[in-house]
C-alpha cells in the first residue's frame, strides 16, 4: 500500500483511521510490508517466468530429440528396405537368367 492509500483509510469510514494514519509505527510496518509485498511479488514472477521458460525449453528438446530419433529410424528403414528391394531384384535376374538360360538350351 502506498502512502496515499492509507490517507484514503483515514477517511471517515473507519473511526480510529485518523490515529492509525497519524502514527509513525503504522505508517513504518505498512512501508516495511510493502517492501516485502514487493520481494514476493518479484519472486513469484520469476519463477513463472522461469519454470515456463523450462518448460519450454524441454518441450522443444524433446520435440527435437523425437524428431531426430523418427528421421534416424525412417532413415534406416529406408536404406533395410532398399537392400532387401535389391535383393529381390538380384534374385529375380537370376531366375530370368536362368529360365531364359534353360529356354534356349532346348
Amino acid at each position: 500500500m502506498t502512502k496515499a492509500n492509507h490517507m484514503n483509510l483515514a477517511s471517515a469510514d473507519v473511526p480510529y483511521a485518523d490515529a492509525l494514519a497519524k502514527n509513525p509505527f503504522f505508517a513504518l510496518s505498512s512501508m516495511i510490508a510493502s517492501v516485502y509485498v514487493d520481494a514476493m511479488r518479484q519472486n513469484i514472477e520469476q519463477l513463472a517466468v522461469s519454470s515456463t521458460r523450462i518448460m519450454q525449453e524441454q518441450g522443444i528438446q524433446a520435440w527435437t530429440k523425437a524428431a531426430q530419433s523418427c528421421t534416424e529410424a525412417l532413415v534406416h528403414n529406408a536404406v533395410t528396405t532398399q537392400e532387401q528391394a535389391l535383393g529381390r531384384i538380384t534374385r529375380a535376374n537370376q531366375k530370368v537368367f536362368e529360365i531364359v538360360s534353360n529356354g534356349m538350351s532346348r
